[in-house]
């Protein structure tokens, strides 16, 4: 019965913890109450999707992990070189010194990230 209520009670701390947007994460450091520093997301799933429109648009659908109740979505960076399209998807998590309790849920995060038209039909690009 203690364990239970123990479980709760953490439970409920952790949801209270926010930045206002109702999503239970706050910013780096900020409305947190503990310091958070950005970590690569473990990516599950990545597709490459092409819009049918003239020219076309292209888009990259990627579904990223959120390994703990306590790690957020901050942002996804891309940058290309060339053929090369690099994406990296960050999420926030709580600093290594923070003594923090985090529920062990595994969420999910899904991402359509334009690419743009700027693609040649033919060449070979490489997404990373």
């Amino acid at each position: 019965m203690l364990a239970l209520l123990a479980l709760l009670m953490m439970a409920a701390a952790c949801s209270s913890i926010g930045d206002g947007n109702g999503d239970g994460a706050g910013g780096a450091g900020g409305g947190a109450g503990y310091a958070r520093v950005r970590v690569l997301a473990p990516i599950e799933s990545v597709e490459v999707v092409v819009a049918e429109s003239d020219p076309p648009q292209y888009f990259v659908h990627i579904v990223s992990g959120l390994p703990s109740g306590c790690a957020s979505f901050e942002e996804v960076e891309v940058d290309r070189s060339g053929g090369d399209v690099a994406i990296a998807v960050w999420n926030l998590v709580p600093a290594p010194t923070e003594p923090v309790a985090c529920t062990a849920v595994y969420g999910y995060q899904e991402h359509n990230v334009p690419l743009g038209a700027d693609f040649t039909s033919g060449e070979v690009y490489r997404v990373v």
